[in-house]
């Protein structure tokens, strides 16, 4: 037989061992940053995310809070925003005690090998070393996965899956108590990691993976029980541990535009789903869509379409059972994620629209991502019933091989069609040619037949077109992997980059061009943020005059003149800025007040350096302006000091929120909301020391339970074992029983 005795295992050494240098070679390749002392800047990660770690490192340093980030928004609850997971031990350890630099692109890299690991070890449980790895391979560098490099967060939730599959195998196969109550643990653990991550819209991804995944794992139990019940408690443990984040988001959330926004933003293109055939299209911005580049490679699509006919009649071994629900498995999550990416189109996605919280994601395309976990896993599944045929000299039928090729034909007709219906894609290199969908899909049908008639030969040549086609499509694709690798600047030279005000100014920026965002960095405030996240929900459009001159914005920068047609006050001072005339103090002691419903309009009817707008009666003596000084200025505290000739308003030009606190000479008073957006309070004539506090309540019970929570799985992991082992001590010491004498 062709693979049989020491032959067989020698190949299938040397097939994994393979499978493993192209992984090391790709991880080799993205961490280039972290080797030259660089950093990647692509998209979110240069605008956004590495501006509020840079932030968030600054006040660890200090030793100071983080929940409050008065730099953006005029303010801003960021620890509820969530984007940076400032709650999560790495981000908490990682940034303490890393430089700056080696700290983000050790985030942006570690995603990756991770999810690399978590894949293999999962899939080893039901296959051999080298499908598994083929399996981590074409997940873990997939076109969605490099697509999402710049979405840090998001990522690292998804690479948490794989984990939490292996994990659940252990809690449902392991041999002992033991292992099994760890397993739980460890469910537990990952799962308030992934809270604490701070995304939930990737949560929702994981949910849906591991429930489908029980769902056939509850097949060959006896006792459904068995399986839910303990799993159940592992996940509601983990909703203790990640509940700092958890209520914070939700209390956050209540405050944002995305209870606004539409949830069907984002759904995939039907026609889209072509992509799977030509490695082009990726190309293919479509308006309306959130481009997502799920092109999977040809191996898995080819892998695949042989799954059906070869798994008809054929058993393998007496293990094949357990490897058909994992392709089962596979197959569902695969037909689900289209489903439910397609949004209203599907109609299944509407379902999820109605549960709390998760009614308010957007881009249910990116349910796609899925997709390509179902590939690699039936990709896998397949590539080891090959492995065995070759192993035990059983090659394939020939007519067990027609949906491949079919495919192929699929491929060249997508191919033709697409060439005619966009001609003006330049077909300059191979990425940009829809044939080259055809050409690999072609290389790997060829090497899946040499494969399936017995030769070991293919086998390899299946391993090499994946690498190739990860390589090239994904890897180096050059709106996909390439940026995240290869555009790395060192933090001097990026800080460069930051297109500046034309003059120093102590006021604040409103900054529409994404680019500028970096100023945070220099210290800057914007009275906006970045547009894409979870955006607090203001009163005020500060597009306009007046309220930019209470935020105390001293300039402005837009991509397009027209937004600001409305107001032609601004004065240009370069073609990228405008100076914002007149722009008041962020903090003023006010005589007159006026209550109003409808912030927005009422501002145009008033004098706003002396009267403010407020939602019930103040009483407030008339008379002259007076002043306000900062004392001390820290992230959620503001001290100040304020002489008022008479009962005043005190107004501070920041972000209004219900967990603010105040104390006048250190007696509580009420936090009022001023001018629609702003902070305020109430001074009796004289001179007081204001203390402004920022504690939500959120923060405050969510510390307390994932503390609670964190504590209590580690006492579930350790006391048992402890018990266990002080009874086997006891047990050794204690004499035995002296036998009696007659």
């Amino acid at each position: 037989m062709p693979g049989a005795g020491r032959n067989g295992i020698r190949w299938e050494r040397c097939l994994f061992f393979c499978a493993v240098a192209a992984a090391c070679l790709f991880l080799w390749t993205l961490a280039r940053p972290l080797r030259t002392g660089r950093i990647p800047v692509v998209m979110d990660l240069g605008y956004f995310h590495l501006p509020l770690r840079t932030w968030y490192a600054d006040c660890l340093a200090r030793g100071c809070g983080f929940d409050w980030m008065p730099e953006m928004y005029n303010g801003l609850f960021l620890s509820g925003e969530g984007e940076h997971g400032p709650y999560h031990p790495f981000h908490l350890i990682g940034y303490r005690f890393l430089p700056l630099d080696r700290a983000f692109a050790l985030e942006a890299f570690l995603l990756f090998p991770l999810m690399l690991l978590g894949m293999f070890l999962f899939l080893r449980r039901h296959i051999g070393d080298a499908a598994a790895m083929l399996g981590g391979l074409l997940y873990t560098f997939s076109a969605n996965n490099f697509c999402h490099g710049f979405h840090v967060n998001y990522l690292g939730i998804l690479a948490h899956v794989p984990w939490l599959l292996w994990l659940i195998d252990g809690a449902t196969s392991a041999a002992t108590p033991t292992r099994r109550r760890l397993s739980l643990v460890g469910i537990a653990l990952l799962t308030g990691s992934q809270l604490l991550l701070g995304q939930p819209q990737a949560l929702s991804y994981s949910l849906l993976t591991e429930i489908v995944y029980c769902c056939f794992l509850l097949e060959p139990l006896r006792r459904p029980l068995r399986l839910g019940l303990p799993l159940l408690s592992a996940k509601l443990l983990g909703v203790l541990i990640g509940a700092v984040q958890l209520l914070a988001t939700w209390e956050f959330l209540g405050h944002s535009t995305r209870t606004s926004m539409n949830p069907y933003l984002g759904a995939l293109p039907f026609a889209l789903l072509v992509q799977l055939l030509s490695p082009a299209l990726m190309r293919l911005p479509l308006e309306g869509w959130f481009y997502e580049a799920f092109y999977l490679g040809m191996v898995p699509i080819i892998l695949a379409l042989c799954w059906p006919l070869s798994a008809v009649r054929c058993p393998l071994s007496a293990n094949d059972k357990s490897r058909q629900r994992l392709a089962w498995f596979a197959v569902v999550l695969g037909i689900l994620a289209v489903w439910l990416a397609l949004g209203r189109r599907g109609g299944l996605y509407s379902l999820q629209t109605m549960l709390p919280m998760v009614k308010h994601f957007r881009a249910p395309g990116r349910y796609i991502n899925l997709l390509g976990l179902a590939a690699a896993v039936l990709s896998a599944v397949m590539f080891q019933r090959l492995v065995e045929r070759v192993r035990n000299g059983q090659p394939l039928a020939w007519r067990r091989l027609a949906l491949p090729w079919l495919g192929v034909a699929g491929t060249l007709a997508a191919a033709l069609a697409f060439h005619y219906a966009y001609p003006e894609i330049q077909q300059r290199n191979l990425s940009s040619s829809f044939y080259a969908g055809t050409l690999m899909a072609l290389g790997a049908a060829t090497a899946l037949t040499v494969a399936a008639r017995g030769r070991a030969i293919g086998l390899f040549a299946l391993l090499l077109l994946a690498v190739v086609d990860l390589d090239y499509f994904c890897l180096r694709g050059p709106n996909v992997g390439e940026p995240l690798w290869r555009y790395t600047p060192t933090l001097a030279e990026w800080d460069a980059r930051a297109p500046r005000p034309p003059a120093c100014s102590s006021g604040r920026i409103l900054s529409i061009n994404v680019p500028a965002l970096c100023l945070l960095r220099q210290g800057e405030r914007l009275v906006n943020g970045y547009w894409g996240g979870l955006e607090p929900r203001k009163n005020l459009d500060y597009l306009r005059l007046l309220p930019l001159r209470l935020s105390g914005a001293a300039w402005y920068s837009v991509y397009d003149r027209r937004l600001l047609a409305h107001s032609p006050e601004f004065a240009p001072a370069d073609e990228s800025w405008h100076a914002v005339p007149a722009p008041l103090p962020r903090l003023r002691l006010l005589a007159r007040t006026r209550v109003s419903d409808n912030p927005a309009a009422d501002l145009e009817r008033i004098d706003i350096e002396t009267t403010a707008l407020v939602t019930h009666p103040i009483d407030v003596e008339d008379g002259e302006a007076a002043i306000a000084y900062l004392l001390h200025e820290e992230p959620g505290e503001l001290r100040i000091r304020a002489d008022a000739p008479g009962s005043r308003l005190l107004v501070i030009a920041d972000s209004y929120d219900r967990a603010w606190r105040v104390e006048v000479d250190g007696e509580p008073r009420s936090v009022e909301r001023v001018d629609g957006d702003f902070l305020g309070c109430v001074l009796e004539r004289g001179a007081h020391e204001v203390r402004f506090t920022f504690r939500p309540a959120s923060i405050y019970y969510g510390r307390r339970l994932s503390l609670f929570g964190l504590a209590l799985a580690v006492l579930i992991a350790v006391v048992p074992t402890l018990f266990r082992l002080a009874a086997t001590r006891r047990g050794a010491r204690s004499p035995r029983s002296p036998s009696g004498r007659g």
